[in-house]
């Protein structure tokens, strides 16, 4: 008995020593790579020459970037996001927009994802009690668009917030978030 349980491993290890050389595949060990650092430290995004404002956000400015510091139980909670002209050259939409009319506005969640923080899209015009076997479904068919995604940048020294540079979302045209028709992008010269 003994014997035959000693022969059933050295048959094995010959088997797969003859699909080796058969096959001639060798596996070479891949070289590991350092993993880059994306998130860095609290000081090195916000440094002292930051301008920092208060708010259900904190923004800060340092030099021409801007960044929002969200705070953690804030994540995943609608928020309601509203688009407004600010000023308006003479006579643009025909005199009928004015500096502070809405363009848009959108129910919105900010989600973590890995390393980014997702602004995503709620709708509520499709809703289903969560008891209810349907709400499956139209949780399925109705899943939030993903509007903008950041890096996250930093963390609060406290942990207790996440640092998402903002430049770049509030310094382009995003169609989706502006709500500017193509009337308005024509005469304003936007690229389309």
């Amino acid at each position: 008995m003994l014997a035959v349980l000693f022969l059933i491993p050295t048959v094995q290890h010959a088997q797969s020593k003859r699909k080796n050389k058969k096959n001639k595949i060798v596996v070479a060990p891949t070289p590991k790579k350092k993993k880059e650092e994306k998130i860095k430290d609290y000081k090195d995004v916000i440094t002292k020459d930051a301008i920092t404002d208060d708010g259900l956000f904190k923004v800060h400015r340092v030099g021409t970037k801007y960044y929002f510091e969200i705070p953690m139980k804030h994540l995943d909670k609608d928020m309601l996001l509203v688009s407004r002209i600010s000023k308006i050259p003479a006579n643009l939409g025909g005199g009928y927009v004015n500096a502070g009319s809405k363009l848009n506005q959108r129910m919105v969640v900010w989600e973590r994802f890995q390393d980014k923080i997702l602004l995503k899209e709620k709708s509520y015009s499709a809703v289903a009690n969560d008891s209810l076997p349907i709400s499956i479904s139209v949780r399925l068919n109705n899943y939030a668009p993903t509007l903008y995604a950041f890096d996250i940048a930093a963390f609060s020294t406290d942990s207790t917030a996440i640092v998402i540079d903002v430049t770049s979302f509030y310094t382009t045209d995003v169609k989706a978030i502006s709500g500017l028709s193509a009337g308005l992008r024509k005469n304003i010269k936007l690229k389309v």
